[in-house]
């Protein structure tokens, strides 16, 4: 059988009379015949310590330097500039996709709403609404057929608002409102009208005269008392006579209390102009000389 020997620290085949290892140098050393037979190397107490004491050097070494390599490569990484990627513009893409999408507006505001507020005698307020911003104006004329146009106030509002002033008393106007969109469309309003400086139509009545008598009227047989007289429109405008009321107020010396008698109205005409009279009687309780007073209105008011 043939023996074959190894060093005991790099396990390198040696020769038994070998006394350095031909590969790492480790030193040989042989204690007995019989330990060369049994084909084992047989280290003294020194080597097996030496090599005790230094086997952890070559790990540990290599461990070190692995971790240099890897403190190095990610200082390397995180200094390293990031590159920049063209920025993707997106915006305008967006925008133009969306304007394709929307159609174009092409309604009208929707105007509601119009008032008109007086602010002096001849000045007034015009207001209205619409359902999107729009600008404000008034088209407007009297009675002449003359149309005026306000300046048109750009701002887009919802709530509008225009003045008119310097305008004559007592006369009816007629206007019109317009507002157009952000997209030009125009919207133009029903025509409608206010009065400026008109005062409600004064109506009035008043006696204008009466007396009393005693007479004795056939087919009636007796004597009877009567009141006429007449009534006079002091209004600005015709009154019709069943819109009047002429009443006497007969108190009897002697007695207590009085009492009440409507008048009777001729019935033509039917209507009492301004400043004209209507003629007015009643009967009233028999008396040599009662107490009277005759009163008129007008009903409703």
């Amino acid at each position: 059988m043939v023996f074959q020997y190894y060093c005991p620290q790099c396990r390198s085949p040696i020769k038994c009379n070998d006394t350095l290892c031909a590969v790492c140098g480790n030193s040989l050393s042989w204690s007995s015949e019989n330990e060369n037979q049994a084909g084992r190397a047989k280290q003294p107490d020194g080597a097996l310590r030496k090599q005790r004491n230094t086997s952890w050097i070559g790990p540990f070494i290599g461990l070190i330097v692995l971790l240099v390599l890897a403190a190095v490569a990610y200082y390397v990484f995180i200094m390293s500039p990031t590159p920049q990627s063209p920025p993707i513009v997106t915006e305008n893409l967006t925008s133009n996709k969306k304007q394709a999408e929307v159609p174009a507006d092409q309604q009208p505001p929707v105007i509601s709403g119009i008032q008109v507020n007086y602010l002096s005698s001849n000045s007034v307020e015009i207001r209205w609404i619409t359902d999107e911003p729009s600008t404000s104006q008034v088209i407007w004329n009297a009675q002449n057929n003359i149309t005026n146009t306000t300046p048109q106030k750009e701002a887009m509002v919802t709530q509008h608002s225009v003045e008119l002033d310097t305008l004559n008393s007592k006369t009816t106007y007629y206007f019109k409102v317009r507002s157009v969109d952000q997209s030009g469309n125009e919207a133009l309003s029903v025509e409608k009208s206010f009065d400026v400086g008109k005062q409600p139509v004064l109506t009035g009545v008043e006696i204008a005269m009466s007396s009393m008598s005693i007479e004795e009227k056939p087919p009636v047989t007796g004597v009877r008392t009567y009141v006429r007289g007449q009534v006079r429109n002091t209004g600005e405008a015709p009154l019709n006579i069943k819109d009047i009321e002429v009443a006497i107020n007969i108190t009897v010396t002697g007695t207590t209390g009085s009492s009440e008698v409507l008048a009777v109205l001729d019935p033509y005409p039917v209507e009492v102009g301004p400043g004209e009279t209507h003629k007015f009687y009643a009967i009233v309780p028999n008396n040599t000389d009662p107490n009277y007073t005759v009163s008129a209105r007008i009903l409703n008011q």
